[in-house]
């Protein structure tokens, strides 16, 4: 590393990145990006230890002008002076040109954090910046801007896949994405926050790998009682999280949060039809399609395949845990009850809950899933799979957790439980697995072996059937 001795948990590919471009003779433009909350400002803060040559922050919602003084209060400390006000952008990055040449030859680092704020809307903002960098930032070997911001759709469609002045100029885009499973584990050991694996797992499907949300926790209360405190108890440190979440992003939020909400009314997500159809929408028209690429791109959203009655189908679920979470038992009951979601420790509810939400966890996790199953460098492709029932051949419905589709030619069929005991399969049981192996066998293009796999967080029972699957994984595979 080039800077400081870092105090960071996980970010290991961000921070080679940022070497990489420390370590470069040219001009660097750096794009970082992320869902709020998931530690991006940290990152950059603590890997250049604050040492920079100017630092800006966006404020949500605050008018051009006060932006406009903000920009030159800041910038006037940097220099030293008192600077004349300044009449627009333009004004503000020439002045911010004219204090970078009086620095010498070091390396210069500019971070424009939630840069996405200082737009609004009128293209003024952007088009000083193109003309900055183009004109100026691209011709200083020692110069690196970093760009910021929670509004990921606005930095990848505008700096990273515009067409216009920035086409082609950015050097690095740093995607910050929530911590793993192991990573979580590892910042709440830093933090003296010493859980089972077990207890992270139920925390990691309330509130998702948002360090934010995570140091919050408290190391004397359980996992329940932790969610109790943060999100039911009245202005606990996450009671307005989820407004200020979608807020912060988008200037009609409704719109967005509407669609998330159809979404998490739903097991598996939604097709793009489906969620103009719950819109009371007949088609799903452009409109939609740019919503739902911006949650994606923003983190909230995720796509995936899905085999429906032998039918590809892209669908869209919640990728975001601590919205999923938000929508099926907070929205409605904060308001009443602040032990609410301890008084649930042993309902259906959350039962089922725990079940799916699991079941997603294995997903976002599939790399560790294949690797401990031995074909990490085999290629894949991963889906769902589901069958509708068929009354006139007397079959029933059938539903596949994970299919993992091998290069060679094998397919593991994956059953996938959160149980709080081993997993056990008895003849009823295994009548059940057999069906649902046989029914995908039967529509499968292509002819593989199939390999019963069990993703069970607490292992199998040892019975007579259990010699019939060939590879159980725990909840330990996940971290």
């Amino acid at each position: 590393m080039l800077m400081n001795d870092l105090q960071l948990i996980g970010r290991e590919e961000q921070v080679t990145q940022l070497d990489r471009c420390l370590g470069m003779t040219k001009p660097q433009l750096i794009v970082v990006y992320g869902r709020r909350r998931v530690g991006k400002t940290y990152l950059i803060d603590t890997y250049f230890d604050n040492r920079f040559a100017f630092k800006f922050t966006g404020v949500y919602r605050r008018r051009r002008e006060k932006q406009l003084s903000n920009f030159n209060k800041e910038l006037s400390l940097r220099s030293g002076r008192q600077l004349p006000a300044f009449e627009d952008w333009d004004d503000a990055f020439f002045a911010l040109r004219a204090y970078l040449d009086t620095l010498g030859d070091q390396k210069k680092v500019v971070f424009i954090d939630e840069l996405p704020w200082l737009d609004d809307g009128s293209g003024e903002f952007l088009e000083a910046l193109e003309y900055f960098w183009n004109q100026y930032g691209n011709a200083k070997k020692n110069l690196v801007f970093i760009a910021c911001g929670s509004n990921t759709s606005y930095l990848l469609n505008k700096l990273i896949r515009g067409k216009g002045g920035f086409y082609n100029r950015k050097s690095t885009q740093i995607c910050l994405e929530p911590f793993t499973l192991s990573e979580t584990e590892s910042f709440l050991e830093s933090i003296d926050v010493h859980w089972t694996r077990r207890d992270i797992a139920d925390c990691y499907m309330a509130l998702g790998g948002i360090p934010y949300y995570l140091q919050n926790l408290r190391s004397d209360l359980t996992v329940s009682e932790n969610i109790d405190d943060m999100l039911f108890r009245k202005k606990g440190p996450l009671w307005d999280e989820f407004d200020m979440l979608y807020q912060n992003l988008f200037r009609r939020s409704q719109a967005y949060i509407r669609i998330m909400e159809a979404v998490c009314q739903t097991r598996y997500g939604l097709t793009r039809e489906e969620v103009a159809k719950s819109l009371g929408r007949k088609t799903a028209d452009g409109s939609i399609s740019q919503k739902l690429k911006a949650l994606s791109d923003c983190g909230f959203l995720c796509a995936y395949n899905a085999l429906r009655d032998g039918k590809k189908k892209t669908l869209y679920r919640c990728a975001d845990y601590f919205t999923f979470f938000y929508f099926r038992f907070v929205r409605e009951h904060r308001h009443l009850e602040p032990h609410y979601w301890s008084s649930l420790i042993h309902s259906p509810e959350r039962h089922a809950w725990e079940g799916f939400t699991y079941e997603w966890l294995c997903f976002d996790h599939i790399e560790k899933v294949k690797a401990a199953l031995g074909i990490a460098g085999v290629r894949s492709s991963v889906f769902t799979w589901s069958a509708s029932a068929d009354e006139e051949k007397r079959l029933a419905g059938a539903q596949i957790d994970l299919v993992i589709d091998r290069d060679d030619r094998i397919v593991n069929l994956c059953e996938i439980k959160y149980t709080t005991d081993p997993f056990e399969i008895d003849k009823e049981e295994w009548w059940k697995l057999e069906a649902k192996i046989d029914r995908y066998l039967a529509s499968a293009k292509k002819k593989k072996t199939v390999f019963l796999t069990i993703l069970s967080a607490e292992g199998m029972t040892k019975t007579g059937y259990a010699s019939r699957v060939n590879k159980v994984l725990t909840l330990d595979a996940l971290f």
